[in-house]
């Protein structure tokens, strides 16, 4: 009897030794609480690079299916890329928020809401729309033909006849809030109406984009 209690003993002093106290409590707390604070900017940052690389791929995934669907079809067809702003400079969705949208009379897809959040700047000249969806100067619209083409002017401050020494047109998408997340492009030929995704250096001023910026082309395996 006495070697069984003398056993209960020793497991209840174990069992004290595995606790913790109070103060110990807090300091863990505390110290998760630190490094909590200090790796919450990177997973905004990551979340905010997630949301600029969603951007330019449904961007230039619409921007395929219009083209695509020229060809096949051989009519015009027009992607129109709204800003997400009302005319009083608010967001348009439920939660106030921007949201970017993208619309064409091409997109066998249907319309598509990109991402919240994102900013967007273009050099690109919208031309007179041919179709019914409705224009704002918030809209810019590329227009593709038959033979693959897209129609569009980029402004410039060059005096014509001259021409810009890079007359693609460019769609950059990034997040004003945030200056540590890289700017994205899409780059779009006008004679072939090919695009490619890259990054974007430069100012976002519409002719400075074609007069001054760069938009580097990603490795092709990663677009």
């Amino acid at each position: 009897m006495k070697g069984t209690r003398r056993r209960s003993h020793k497991q209840r002093l174990r069992f004290n030794q595995w606790g913790f106290t109070l103060i110990e409590v807090l300091i863990i707390i505390m110290v998760i609480g630190i490094f909590a604070a200090l790796a919450a900017p990177s997973f905004g940052s990551l979340s905010d690079s997630i949301k600029v690389n969603q951007t330019v791929t449904e961007l230039r995934s619409s921007l395929q299916e219009s083209q695509r669907q020229s060809i096949r079809a051989n009519k015009v067809c027009e992607t129109q890329v709204k800003k997400g702003k009302d005319n009083s400079g608010h967001g348009n969705n439920e939660n106030g928020k921007k949201s970017n949208q993208v619309q064409g009379n091409c997109l066998t897809s249907g319309d598509r809401t990109l991402p919240d959040g994102v900013d967007m700047s273009t050099n690109i000249q919208s031309i007179a729309v041919s179709s019914v969806l409705p224009a704002t100067s918030a809209t810019t619209t590329i227009r593709f033909v038959p033979s693959g083409s897209a129609e569009f002017k980029v402004l410039t401050v060059v005096p014509l006849p001259s021409l810009p020494n890079d007359p693609t047109g460019k769609i950059v998408a990034y997040i004003s809030s945030n200056q540590k997340v890289q700017k994205k492009c899409i780059a779009i030929s006008s004679t072939l109406g090919l695009t490619r995704i890259g990054t974007y250096t430069g100012d976002i001023n519409p002719t400075s984009i074609t007069d001054s910026g760069v938009c580097t082309a990603s490795d092709w395996r990663q677009q």
